[in-house]
């Protein structure tokens, strides 16, 4: 996978100056993070077309392989309670 380069601001930067979020994003994905950690990706959004019409490799990398249809999952409910637990 080729090297993307990434700016990195915090929320608070983020709300304090959007503007300059989406200048950037216009050049390079944005990571904005909560208390250090990544928590969204701002790009331009022809970025975005790029990424995802491109013979479907990015949503394969998202974890979804070709060709896999949605799976609706209906699992049992429970109807029976637990004890409580002794700790004696």
């Amino acid at each position: 996978m080729a090297y993307i380069p990434t700016q990195s601001l915090s929320s608070r930067e983020f709300n304090h100056d959007t503007a300059r979020a989406k200048r950037e994003s216009l050049r390079h994905p944005v990571v904005i993070t909560d208390r250090g950690v990544p928590t969204h990706v701002l790009m331009s959004h022809a970025e975005f077309v790029r990424l995802t019409n491109h013979d479907s490799d990015f949503l394969r990398q998202l974890g979804k392989p070709e060709g896999v249809a949605d799976i609706e999952l209906s699992p049992p409910r429970i109807t029976e309670t637990g004890q409580a637990a002794d700790f004696s």
